[in-house]
């Protein structure tokens, strides 16, 4: 065989193998589509129970919801806390859980009925308050860290802007960087907005959200920028500005309080032991040269 037949062959097998090798690439998808379809089809069924427990979980409930105006407020507290759930199915779950653990300790406790009356209202009661001391205990927690984290994501927007970005590109950019509470509440923002939302609204919630004095002044500062048209990384330089001053006046204030709060712990504890080291001696031999 010379050289040029050998030349053909191989020329005439690079798409052979080319095909072969696209055809094991579809076929490989094409298995993992039908075994992703029927893990769909595997967790339909079920998804569809727990929807369908759930309804009449709630339909039986519904008589032991709270008014309309507090099921809007606990609705802002889940939001807040970032806990992805109904003010219906938030007490709906309070009340499970609560006569759930309520009728498992009074079981307990057969058949002295005091101490199933006692330790069973007791366990009620604990459980019912349980995930509201819980979804508050959130709430807090995700006000500190986004307290925390507001003045590196200022700058960082900033920064971002000065190298050329625009508000949103820049704000994208540190989401992905600097993942937190902010970043998750500015993407939810963002898809909001994408999803037909006005912009000032979807800002608006995300102060609602959070709760903050620092952030809602800077989403109000953002806003006013984008109406008038002052330079927006001027605006947040400003802010981060702010935020600075602000902490080193409560860092003043916390020192100016230090001194104050030393006086109680002196005056009960150090000072006694001092007069007893000071006093102690002079006062034992004056005793015993009175009873010479």
């Amino acid at each position: 065989m010379d050289v040029l037949t050998k030349v053909g062959v191989l020329c005439s097998s690079i798409p052979i193998l080319f095909f072969l090798y696209i055809n094991s690439k579809n076929i490989e998808n094409k298995k993992r589509l039908e075994k992703y379809m029927q893990l769909e089809k595997n967790e339909q069924p079920s998804m569809q129970t727990f929807m369908l427990t759930k309804e009449k979980l709630l339909k039986v409930l519904k008589p032991l919801l709270p008014s309309p105006s507090t099921l809007e407020n606990t609705q802002i507290d889940l939001e807040r806390a970032g806990v992805k759930y109904s003010a219906e199915e938030f007490y709906a779950f309070r009340w499970t859980l609560a006569i759930t653990l309520g009728v498992f300790m009074s079981l307990l406790y057969i058949p002295y009925a005091d101490k199933m009356l006692i330790f069973g209202g007791a366990t009620f009661g604990l459980s019912y308050l349980l995930p509201h001391k819980l979804v508050s205990q959130k709430i807090k927690a995700r006000q500190r860290n986004a307290q925390f984290e507001v003045l590196d994501f200022i700058d960082l927007v900033a920064n971002g802007m000065e190298a050329g970005l625009d508000l949103n590109n820049s704000i994208d950019k540190v989401t992905i960087q600097m993942p937190g509470v902010l970043a998750e509440e500015f993407q939810r923002t963002f898809s909001e907005i994408d999803l037909g939302r006005r912009r000032e609204a979807a800002l608006r919630s995300l102060t609602e959200r959070l709760d903050i004095e620092d952030v809602t002044l800077l989403i109000d500062a953002i806003i006013q920028a984008e109406k008038t048209g002052v330079p927006m990384a001027k605006v947040l330089k400003d802010q981060a500005k702010r935020i600075r001053n602000n902490y080193k006046t409560n860092a003043l204030k916390i020192a100016q309080a230090a001194s104050i709060k030393m006086l109680a712990p002196m005056i009960l504890f150090i000072l006694p032991a001092l007069f007893i080291v000071v006093l102690g001696p002079p006062f034992i031999g004056i005793g015993k040269l009175m009873k010479f």
